[in-house]
């Protein structure tokens, strides 16, 4: 391996792990080094030598991969905002119609259709458009497989009333949306695991920014289903400010270990409280009903673990994901 190979396979081990902004650190790196080779060659060095000391003049790879580390790491505040405002966005068209009717304001329950509509539009654009390839483009992408299985919910559960009547064994017989429902799942699954794969393969900190969209926001409004209003709408408000700022802090850390770090921690502070009024503001059981199902300490404390425990591992799907994938790529392609 020559001088030149072995200072950049260096210098890519200490940079940032996103390829793509790898790859332009590193290709215009290359170039600066070629150009002052050539440079130093006309003064009568040979070619070898003429590499060598541009490389020595640069300096080492391990300040200066370390230095381009500290400024390529974090995301600008434009990208923070970017990133989190889904979540917040997200967040308002759910409580925002609703809430102010409780507060003695006016009943907006007629706006939520359009802003869903537009928040739909809105996620499509940035998920399929310009920004996809984006870290902070990945929160959007997240909401986007959201959109695409209630559409294909949607589209199995219409198709299911159209032909209902012309197989019901009874014409009185109600119709089951659990099949095609299910049928919607069974689509959508391949598309996402597609998509989430792709984004973690790329970068795995965008793979989990993705899932926030699941975890906590999606499982968390699906908890609060039956909790009295006005509290669940302004859980949900306050689980989509949270999450809105768990990825902001971790498009600004940049660094895929301390960005995963700071969504688990998001995740852990949203899905706690959510929980909480999940079984004190309704008639939930405890999840787990070892231990008989009632609302005590006990009870409530086991439930709320699991709950935690299994958010955390949907979170970090992914990552989970992936390294599956790599196994299996590993085992099917021969050495």
């Amino acid at each position: 391996m020559d001088t030149l190979s072995r200072y950049l396979d260096d210098l890519a081990a200490r940079l940032p792990r996103e390829p793509r902004l790898r790859e332009e650190i590193l290709a215009e790196i290359e170039a600066h080094l070629r150009a002052r080779a050539r440079a130093l060659a006309q003064q009568g060095l040979d070619q070898e030598a003429s590499m060598r000391q541009a490389v020595e003049r640069f300096g080492p790879a391990e300040e200066v991969g370390d230095a381009l580390a500290r400024v390529h790491r974090g995301g600008t505040w434009r990208e923070e905002l970017a990133g989190g405002l889904v979540h917040l966005l997200a967040g308002l068209v759910v409580s925002v119609p609703v809430l102010p009717w409780y507060y003695g304001g006016p009943w907006l329950g007629g706006w939520r259709l359009p802003l869903e509509i537009a928040f739909g539009l809105a996620t499509a654009a940035v998920s399929l458009g310009w920004g996809r390839r984006r870290r902070w483009a990945a929160p959007w992408v997240g909401y986007g497989l959201l959109l695409a299985f209630g559409l294909a919910a949607a589209a199995a559960q219409t198709l299911a009333r159209a032909i209902w009547p012309l197989i019901a064994p009874h014409p009185d017989m109600g119709l089951d949306l659990t099949v095609p429902t299910l049928a919607a799942v069974v689509a959508w699954v391949p598309l996402a695991a597609f998509a989430y794969l792709r984004l973690t393969q790329r970068d795995r900190l965008s793979g989990v920014l993705a899932a926030m969209a699941l975890v906590p926001f999606y499982w968390s409004v699906l908890m609060l289903d039956e909790v009295t209003s006005p509290p669940r709408y302004l859980l949900v408000l306050a689980v989509g400010i949270v999450a809105a700022l768990a990825t902001a802090v971790a498009i600004r850390l940049g660094d895929e270990r301390q960005g995963i770090v700071a969504l688990v921690a998001g995740n852990l502070l949203a899905t706690l409280p959510v929980y909480h009024a999940a079984i004190y503001a309704t008639a939930y059981p405890a999840v787990l009903l070892s231990v008989g199902g009632l609302l005590s300490p006990v009870s409530v404390v086991a439930s709320i673990a699991a709950y935690v425990a299994i958010s955390t591992v949907l979170l970090l799907g992914p990552l989970w994901f992936q390294a599956g994938a790599d196994r299996l790529w590993r085992h099917a392609t021969p050495s």
